[in-house]
């Protein structure tokens, strides 16, 4: 069945932060860099909109109580292209969900006719708690690159949406549906590098705010996905513990593609579990 090819919008929204926590990083958003990369697997357009690196030393409050760094929000809204088809947003933090809420809320004033769709793990840790804001079309659960693609295909197709893995959101008539994740990627050599030409990679060099220490060009990256081990303090049980590698060839040849297109000199591995042997 051949699918009509959409423009899809995804935002790293701004950080919020507080007294004791003056920023969190400017970390390349390795999870919509994955997702863009499918969907242009797919066919799909998709830009990728990250409001922190675009302006880290603008930091503002909104209602005199929530403090962010980034973009404003009204300008964040006027980077989305006209004709864009679904709007996505990473939440990863529970702290930081009211701006997703004022920013849900700007966007739906410029784009009433486009859904959104938030992921990220306090959505999927919340799914529907998170539906329930207005301005909330659709929560995507979890690992979301074969889900978000899905959704993308039959926006207009709620019988077909209503039997999708990782989803959750609002039908017609109001009811609430909530289908868990249970399908993820088993081979992620399968799954393409990720769009790093879609973001400002000078831009991150310039602020330098890594999760660790860096010197020059540098790159977030994964070996794996996931833990099966039941740490109280992390989000795996949210991943469903499903531990994955990806074979010591595809994490090279990903290196080396860096290194030659885009000049990168340090990388930084970003697993859960990096050193866990799964033979």
């Amino acid at each position: 069945m051949n699918h009509e090819k959409k423009f899809v919008s995804l935002i790293n929204p701004p950080q919020f932060f507080s007294k004791t926590q003056f920023a969190a990083g400017v970390i390349p958003p390795l999870g919509l860099m994955y997702l863009s990369a499918f969907l242009k697997s797919q066919g799909h357009r998709v830009e990728i909109i990250d409001s922190v690196v675009e302006q880290p030393e603008n930091y503002y409050d909104i209602d005199g109580n929530i403090s962010c760094r980034g973009m404003y929000i009204k300008d964040i809204v006027d980077c989305i292209k006209n004709d864009v088809k679904l709007i996505g947003i990473t939440n990863l933090f529970s702290f930081s969900f009211p701006i997703i809420r004022k920013l849900t809320q700007k966007i739906k004033s410029e784009f009433p006719a486009v859904p959104i769709v938030v992921g990220g793990a306090h959505p999927s840790a919340t799914p529907v708690e998170t539906i329930q804001e207005a301005y909330i079309d659709y929560v995507i659960i979890s690992e979301g690159e074969e889900t978000l693609n899905e959704l993308v295909n039959h926006l207009d197709d709620e019988e077909y949406l209503q039997k999708l893995d990782g989803i959750c959101f609002k039908n017609k008539s109001g009811k609430i549906v909530f289908n868990p994740k249970t399908n993820f990627v088993k081979n992620l050599d399968s799954l393409p590098f990720p769009s790093r030409e879609l973001i400002p990679l000078k831009k991150y060099y310039q602020v330098h705010e890594a999760h660790g220490p860096v010197k020059d060009r540098w790159t977030p990256i994964l070996s794996s996905r996931g833990c099966p081990f039941k740490c109280t303090f992390c989000t795996q049980s949210i991943w469903n513990r499903c531990y994955r590698a990806r074979s010591p060839k595809n994490v090279v040849d990903e290196i080396e593609t860096c290194v030659k297109k885009y000049g990168i000199t340090e990388f930084h591995f970003e697993d859960e579990n990096l050193t866990l042997n799964s033979v």
